[in-house]
């Protein structure tokens, strides 16, 4: 819900609640598991109007992400928990002429599932791994004079486990500070559009690009950047270059 305190000040507040039930049924034992968690999420954040141009704006919430399964001793896994924070400027009103905003933000998230490390549970995860999230996002929205549309987004993301942990998958070790996979460093697209009238029909045509910067495929892998063009009317287009030198 959106409280408006005063003509400037707007605060939010809200929460989420989650009932989860899990029947798990091991086959090697015939032992059945019953798992039964509540857990409510709040949220909630502020925005002060500076002037009728200008706002700053802060956030926190709360996220749960159940585990499904058990552990090695065929005990339940607590679920994923995350804390967020955000804190930013806002330029112009959503759907002005000109709009924008900064903002910075940190997660924290613990209990994400990793390889048991005893080797006598080879093949069993724990609830063992935490991670932590922060960087900086940028928009900006333009309707300009002849029916032009300017929309840029960029986000640098630096995301890291902070915990020494077995990698689940593919059985690799996991440091603190290792990045977390499929998860770019730095993002960012561009779009722009005009409209016309074709008789009495309004259309558009423009064109925008989408960066992605290189990621983790896997523990001690990386995906390369890569950059998608496209035309409006149609389709993405993703352009591959590669040259090779022999000396």
């Amino acid at each position: 819900d959106q409280i408006d305190l005063t003509d400037r000040l707007k605060l939010r507040v809200g929460g989420r609640y989650d009932n989860f039930n899990q029947t798990v049924l091991n086959r090697a034992n015939n032992r059945t598991t019953i798992v039964k968690q509540k857990q409510f999420s709040p949220t909630g954040g502020v925005l002060f109007e500076i002037n009728d141009d200008l706002s700053i704006f802060g956030g926190y919430g709360e996220g749960y992400r159940p585990n499904s399964g058990v552990d090695a001793a065929s005990n339940p896994f607590p679920a994923e928990l995350s804390k967020s924070y955000e804190v930013g400027l806002r330029l112009g009103e959503p759907g002005g002429p000109i709009s924008g905003s900064i903002a910075a933000f940190t997660m924290t998230k613990n209990n994400i599932l990793t390889a048991d490390p005893n080797p006598a549970n080879a093949g069993f995860s724990i609830a063992g791994g935490a991670a932590r999230s922060r960087g900086i996002e940028l928009d900006f929205n333009a309707n300009l004079p002849g029916d032009i549309m300017v929309i840029a987004t960029y986000a640098y993301l630096d995301a890291n486990w902070t915990t020494q942990a077995g990698d689940k998958d593919f059985g690799l070790t996991i440091n603190p500070g290792d990045r977390l996979i499929n998860i770019p460093e730095h993002a960012a697209n561009l779009i722009v559009s005009k409209g016309f009238m074709i008789g009495t029909h309004r259309a558009t045509f423009g064109g925008g690009v989408n960066y992605v910067g290189k990621r983790l495929g896997e523990t001690g892998s990386t995906f390369d950047s890569y950059s998608r063009l496209w035309i409006a009317p149609g389709t993405p287009r993703a352009f591959n270059v590669r040259a090779s030198f022999s000396f």
